[in-house]
C-alpha cells in the first residue's frame, strides 16, 4: 500500500525532497561553517603553544620593568624577549612604495622555539628560519600587496636593505586583517642593518596564574601604559572569528526563514493531495483502517524522501562548509577538517529530520476529522480553495490568471511566501557584499575615521617637510577642506587601566588637529571633540566601563592622570571597537609628542583625484597618495575577498531552492490541472493560452513577493546588518544593483515556469476522454 501510493506521488516526492534537500544543505552550512571557524580558532590558541599576551613596546625601560616583573613566578611560568623594528613607512615591494599601517620586523632562530604557532606554507630552501638576505612574509601581507616567493622587498633606515621573500607563513599573531598588525621575519644579521628604524621589543608571556590575574600584575608594574600594543589570545580569537560570526549569523538567519517556507510546501503539498483524496479516505476509513493506519499511507513516504534528502543535504554541506572555513581561516594555521564540523552536521541531520518529520505528520491530522459518509457525498476533488471571481468580464490569459491567484489561494500565498523570502534574502546579501566591497566609499561609519577624497601618509612629520606639504594642500585651489592626524597605540597616552578593566588589551587613539564635520567622522550620541578637555569614547569602552557622555574619564598622558570629558560615543570595528578620539591640541598640552603621519583631504571635485595624486607625487616623491587610510584599505581589501565568495554561495543557494519551488509548484499544477486542460482545449482555448495564463499568474505573484521583498529590505536589512556589526551603521543599498537583480531573478522564474510547464503542449483532451 505504501509503495503503491509512493508511486502515485513519485512527482510530489521528488520536488519536495529537492527543495527539502537545498534547505537543509544552507542551513547545516551556515550552522557548521560558524561552530567549524569558532571550534577551530578555540583549539588552535588553547593549550601552550602560544602565549597567553604579547607586550609590543617601543619604551625600553617599560620593557625592562616587565621583562624583571616576568621573573615573578606567582604569576608568569615563562617569557622570551625579541628585540627588532618598527617598518611600517619605508617599505618597496619589487620597486613600488607600500604603507602597510602597523608592520615590525623581528628575527628569530628556530619556528619550533616560538612562543606562538607558525606554519610554512610555501618556501624556497629552509623552513627552520630566514637565512641571511631572505625574508618571510604573512600570507596575510601576500594576499594585500600580491607578493610571491622571490618577490623582492626592500627596507630603507636611511639605505636600502634589499630582501628575497623565501617563504609565506601563517601565525597566531596575525589572524585577520581586522586586528591592523603584521610582521616580517628577517636573519639575525640582516636585522643588524635596521637600527635607524624605531626599536620595539616584543615579550610574550605565559601565564601561570589566570591570564587576567597576569596581565593586571604585569600593567601594574608600568603604571599600566605598555609604552606600544599589549595583545591577549581574547583579542586575537575575536579577530579571527568576527567575519564567520557576522556572514554565518546572518546566513542562519536565511537558512532559518527557508526552513519555514520548506515547512510551508510540506503543508501545501499534503493538504491538496488530502482534497484531492478525500473520497478515497473515506473508503479506507469505512474499510475499517484506523486514523493512524490511513495517515500513514501518506505521510511514510514523505518522512522517507525528506529523511534521505536531509541525509544528503547534510553530507552535500559538509564539503560547502568546509571549503568556506578554509577561505575564513586562510591565516590561521593549515586548516584541513575540523571533527566539530562533522559533530555539529551529526545534530543538524537529527534535529532537522525530526523537525520535517513531526511536522509532516502533523499536517495529516484533518484525516482523523474525516467521516465516510460525508466524504462519499463530497463532490468537490479539486484543490479549489475559493469560488471568488474577481474579473468578470474578460476571458483574456492576464485576467483568467488573476482569478486562478483567488481561485486557488492555497498556491498563491505559498508561491508569494517563497518569493518574497527569495527576494529578500538575495536582496540582503546581494547588499552585503556590495556594502563590504565598498567600506573604502564608507569608512567613517567602520571605522570612525575621516571619509576622505585623498589621504597623504609617508614619513612627512619627521622633520618641516610637514609644514610644508600642509602649506601646499592649503594653497592648492583643488581642496575644499583638510585635516592631519594619526592613528597611535597608546604609547604615551592611553586609559588609566588600574581604574577600568576592559575585555580587551587592545586600545587604539584617534588624534586630529580638528574633527571636521566635513571628514563625516561617525558619532552615535553627543559630538566629536572640539575642545582640549573633551574626548569621544568607543561605545565597547563606554560598555565596559559603566561610563555615559557627559561623565569624565580618566586618562594617562605620559603616565599622569587627567580627567577628560565625554562628549560623545560611537561604534567603530577599529580595534575590536576599543578606540578614543581626542584633538592634536590635547597631546601638545600635556607634553605628548604627536607624530602625525597622515593628511587627509576633501577635494572639491572628486573627478581630480588622479591630477591632484600626480602633482603631489611629483612634488614630494617620498609620500604614498591613496584614496583613504592605507591601513583601513588593505583591511579593506582582504575582508572583501573573503566576504564575497561566502555571499555569492549562499546568493545562488537562494535563487536555486527558489526556482525548484517554481519548478515544483508549476509540474504539481499541471498534472494535478491536467483534466481541466484538456477540456479547455476541447473548448477551443490553445495551449499557447494556458501557458501564458499559468506565467502572467507566475509574474503577478513574485512580482507580490517583490514588492513585500523591497518593503523588508527598505526597513530592516540595515538594521540587521548593524546588529550583526555590534552596531556599525555601515550599510549600502543599492538601488540601482538590487532592481537590476530583481529582473534577473524575475526573467529566471518565468523562464523556469515555461520549461517545467511545456507538459501543457502534449495534453491531448481525446486522450483525457479515453482515460
Amino acid at each position: 500500500m505504501y509503495l503503491m501510493k509512493a508511486r502515485s506521488l513519485k512527482v510530489k516526492l521528488v520536488m519536495i525532497g529537492a527543495i527539502v534537500f537545498v534547505a537543509s544543505t544552507i542551513f547545516t552550512t551556515c550552522l557548521t561553517f560558524i561552530s567549524g571557524v569558532n571550534g577551530y580558532v578555540s583549539q588552535y590558541y588553547s593549550g601552550h603553544q602560544t602565549a597567553d599576551l604579547f607586550f609590543n613596546t617601543a619604551d625600553p625601560q617599560k620593557a625592562k620593568t616587565i621583562l624583571d616583573s616576568c621573573t615573578d613566578t606567582d604569576y608568569v611560568s615563562a617569557y622570551k624577549q625579541y628585540q627588532g623594528y618598527r617598518v611600517s613607512n619605508a617599505v618597496t615591494v619589487n620597486g613600488n612604495s607600500i604603507d602597510p599601517g602597523y608592520l615590525y620586523a623581528f628575527s628569530f632562530q628556530d619556528t619550533k622555539d616560538l612562543p606562538w604557532q607558525m606554519e610554512v606554507l610555501q618556501a624556497n630552501g629552509s623552513t627552520t628560519a630566514p637565512p641571511k638576505g631572505d625574508i618571510w612574509i604573512s600570507q596575510l601581507f601576500a594576499d594585500q600587496y600580491h607578493v610571491k616567493l622571490n618577490d623582492t622587498i626592500q627596507l630603507y633606515p636611511g639605505h636600502s636593505v634589499q630582501l628575497k621573500v623565501a617563504a609565506i607563513v601563517n601565525n597566531a599573531l596575525t589572524p585577520s586583517a581586522l586586528l591592523g598588525i603584521d610582521y616580517f621575519y628577517l636573519n639575525r644579521d640582516d636585522m643588524t642593518q635596521l637600527g635607524s628604524f624605531r626599536a620595539v621589543n616584543l615579550i610574550a608571556v605565559q601565564a601561570k596564574a589566570s591570564v587576567s590575574k597576569t596581565k593586571k600584575h604585569l600593567l601594574s608594574t608600568v603604571d599600566n601604559q605598555v609604552g606600544g600594543i599589549l595583545l591577549d589570545k581574547g583579542t586575537l580569537i575575536q579577530s579571527a572569528t568576527m567575519l564567520s560570526s557576522i556572514v554565518g549569523g546572518v546566513g542562519l538567519l536565511a537558512s532559518v526563514l527557508i526552513l519555514i517556507s520548506v515547512l510551508f510546501s510540506i503543508a501545501f503539498i499534503l493538504k491538496s493531495i488530502l482534497k484531492k483524496e478525500y473520497k478515497q479516505l473515506g473508503v479506507l476509513k469505512s474499510l475499517g483502517r484506523t486514523n493512524r493506519e490511513v495517515r500513514r499511507i501518506y505521510y511514510l513516504p514523505f518522512l522517507l524522501v525528506n529523511t534521505a534528502a536531509v541525509l544528503v543535504g547534510c553530507g552535500v554541506s559538509v564539503i560547502i562548509s568546509n571549503t568556506l572555513i578554509h577561505i575564513i581561516l586562510r591565516y590561521i594555521g593549515d586548516y584541513t577538517f575540523s571533527a566539530i564540523a562533522v559533530f555539529v552536521t551529526a545534530l543538524c541531520f537529527l534535529a532537522l529530520a525530526a523537525i520535517i518529520a513531526v511536522f509532516t505528520i502533523l499536517v495529516t491530522r484533518p484525516v482523523n476529522k474525516i467521516i465516510p459518509a460525508e466524504a462519499f457525498r463530497n463532490t468537490n476533488t479539486a484543490a479549489v480553495d475559493s469560488k471568488l471571481t474577481v474579473v468578470k468580464s474578460s476571458s483574456s490569459a492576464f485576467a483568467m490568471a488573476i482569478n486562478d491567484m483567488f481561485k486557488y489561494s492555497h498556491v498563491s500565498l505559498l508561491l508569494v511566501i517563497v518569493f518574497c523570502i527569495s527576494f529578500y534574502l538575495t536582496f540582503l546579501f546581494f547588499n552585503i557584499n556590495y556594502s563590504v566591497s565598498r567600506i573604502n566609499e564608507n569608512a567613517s561609519k567602520w571605522f570612525s575615521t575621516p571619509q576622505s577624497d585623498l589621504v597623504i601618509t609617508g614619513n612627512l612629520f619627521s622633520s618641516d617637510g610637514k609644514d610644508e606639504v600642509l602649506q601646499t594642500i592649503q594653497n592648492s585651489s583643488d581642496v575644499k577642506s583638510y585635516i592631519y592626524g594619526d592613528i597611535i597605540t597608546g604609547a604615551n597616552v592611553g586609559l588609566n587601566k588600574q581604574k577600568y578593566d576592559l575585555k580587551s588589551s587592545n586600545m587604539s587613539i584617534t588624534v586630529m588637529n580638528d574633527f571636521n564635520s566635513q571628514f563625516q567622522f561617525s558619532i552615535l550620541a553627543g559630538h566629536n571633540p572640539e575642545h582640549v578637555d573633551e574626548v569621544a569614547v568607543g561605545n565597547n569602552i563606554l560598555r565596559d566601563t559603566g561610563l555615559h557622555v557627559g561623565d569624565r574619564i580618566s586618562l594617562l598622558f605620559n603616565n599622569q592622570e587627567h580627567d577628560m570629558k565625554i562628549v560623545g560615543s560611537y561604534i567603530t570595528l577599529l580595534n575590536n571597537g576599543y578606540n578614543i578620539k581626542i584633538l592634536h591640541d590635547t597631546l601638545s598640552k600635556y607634553d605628548v609628542p604627536a607624530n602625525e603621519t597622515a593628511i587627509c583631504v576633501r577635494l572639491k571635485n572628486t573627478a581630480d583625484f588622479d591630477r591632484v595624486k600626480q602633482s603631489i607625487l611629483q612634488t614630494y616623491p617620498g609620500v604614498s597618495v591613496n584614496a583613504a587610510l592605507p591601513d583601513i584599505s588593505n583591511t579593506v581589501s582582504t575582508v572583501s575577498d573573503i566576504v564575497t565568495p561566502v555571499t555569492l554561495i549562499l546568493i545562488v543557494a537562494i535563487l536555486f531552492f527558489s526556482l525548484l519551488n517554481v519548478v515544483m509548484i508549476t509540474i504539481i499544477t499541471n498534472t494535478d490541472q491536467r483534466k481541466n486542460f484538456g477540456i479547455m482545449k476541447a473548448l477551443g482555448f490553445s495551449s499557447g493560452y494556458i501557458m501564458a495564463r499559468n506565467l502572467a499568474r507566475i509574474a503577478v505573484l513574485s512580482a507580490a513577493g517583490l514588492v513585500f521583498a523591497f518593503l523588508f529590505n527598505a526597513f530592516f536589512s540595515a538594521k540587521l546588518f548593524a546588529f550583526a556589526l555590534g552596531g556599525v551603521d555601515g550599510f549600502l543599498n543599492s538601488i540601482a544593483g538590487t532592481l537590476i537583480l530583481s529582473g534577473a531573478i524575475i526573467a529566471s522564474i518565468l523562464a523556469a515556469g515555461f520549461f517545467s510547464g511545456l507538459s501543457v503542449f502534449s495534453v491531448s483532451p481525446r486522450e483525457l476522454f479515453d482515460e
